[in-house]
């Protein structure tokens, strides 16, 4: 008899039939106890303020300031282009629709190549990119895995983890398309500068923040519209966070299977924020603009960036999507040296609808 069998006879023999269900039971429930609120990968509470930040956050206010000054000056150098590019492209829309006589159209279903093809606005995103981010405190990028850096992979995956992500890929790759929340085509600058690179914005499931944002640049079909922006123009990186958010702790959430559904090879990119008075890791801080201006507090922020072999799908992998996300999330988290958790953009929007959160020392939780 084996060693589970045997010890399952003897508790058998001591509590008898009906006893031993209960107990089974009983130890089923307490492996399926909920983990604690605190244990959220989207809370943080293992970089509160303490004596030395809270004095950072007030000798260094002035050079915030300056931060967020240099911040609005690139925006603005990025955004002036970015809306011109956009508003012409809209032109030739307009005419392209009139021409096809389509009166219920959306203008976004029309071919896109004018704004695919923007050398305009790649010319000045990569050093505002890369000026934005010194203003944000990260004063130089250490990148590992250059020769990783190839282009026989269109879409490039990357594990999310603030705002500065995509900033990153902007300043290392210049100019690329990518998937945002439907919410981002909506927000000040970002949003011109996001549909001048000719962005997919997508609602994402169970988010409110998504759903209010404008049907005219929201896609209807993510998955199809990935794979259509994929073949037509392969030239083109797509960046992708599989993801669908950010959060605060070091683990990996669930992948979406959108950027694997064309079965093609993606190039895996990790980011490594180190810190240790503060987590610029974006998940549900006490206060959104409280976040930024910690961030811009910091004497520097470090960031280290790497490019992973480019991943080539199996036959299996390119028939069941899943399989292909759950690896690939499998090979970055192995990078990564973190865990792979379950949850997803799902249980942010539950603390954010209930107002869970940090407090503004850090300490302990608000709103449970």
């Amino acid at each position: 008899m084996c060693g589970s069998e045997e010890v399952h006879a003897r508790m058998a023999e001591m509590f008898g039939g009906k006893a031993l269900e209960d107990v089974e039971e009983a130890l089923r429930s307490v492996s399926q106890e909920p983990q604690p609120m605190s244990s959220s990968p989207f809370l943080d509470l293992e970089h509160p303020i303490g004596a030395y930040e809270a004095t950072k956050l007030v000798l260094l206010a002035p050079v915030a300031f300056l931060r967020l000054l240099g911040i609005v000056i690139c925006f603005l150098l990025i955004w002036i282009p970015s809306r011109v590019h956009v508003a012409m492209v809209g032109m030739r829309k307009k005419k392209k629709r009139k021409t096809m006589e389509a009166p219920s159209t959306d203008l976004d279903d029309l071919p896109d190549d004018d704004l695919a093809t923007s050398r305009v606005v790649d010319w000045f995103v990569k050093p505002c990119a890369r000026a934005l981010l010194f203003f944000s405190g990260f004063l130089w990028i250490s990148v590992k895995g250059r020769h990783h850096m190839k282009r026989n992979a269109t879409i490039l995956v990357f594990n999310h983890i603030t705002f500065a992500d995509p900033v990153m890929l902007l300043a290392l790759l210049g100019g690329h398309s990518g998937v945002a929340k439907a919410g981002v085509s909506e927000l000040p600058f970002v949003g011109a500068i996001a549909r001048s690179l000719n962005y997919l914005f997508v609602q994402r499931r169970n988010s409110a923040g998504d759903q209010g944002a404008s049907h005219r640049h929201r896609t209807q079909d993510p998955q199809a519209a990935l794979s259509a922006r994929v073949r037509a123009h392969p030239e083109r990186v797509l960046v992708v966070a599989p993801e669908g958010t950010t959060k605060s702790a070091d683990c990996l959430l669930q992948f979406r299977r959108g950027a694997f559904v064309p079965g093609i090879p993606v190039q895996p990119v990790i980011f490594r924020y180190r810190c240790r008075h503060f987590n610029v890791g974006w998940g549900v801080p006490c206060n959104d603009l409280f976040h930024v201006y910690r961030m811009l507090c910091q004497v520097v922020n470090h960031v280290e960036v790497e490019f992973l072999e480019v991943y080539v799908p199996s036959a299996e992998e390119k028939e069941d999507a899943s399989v292909f996300a759950q690896r690939v999330r499998e090979r970055m988290a192995g990078a990564l040296g973190c865990g792979l958790v379950e949850e997803s953009v799902r249980e942010e929007n539950v603390l954010r609808e209930q107002g869970i959160r940090p407090n503004w020392r850090g300490t302990r939780l608000a709103g449970c």
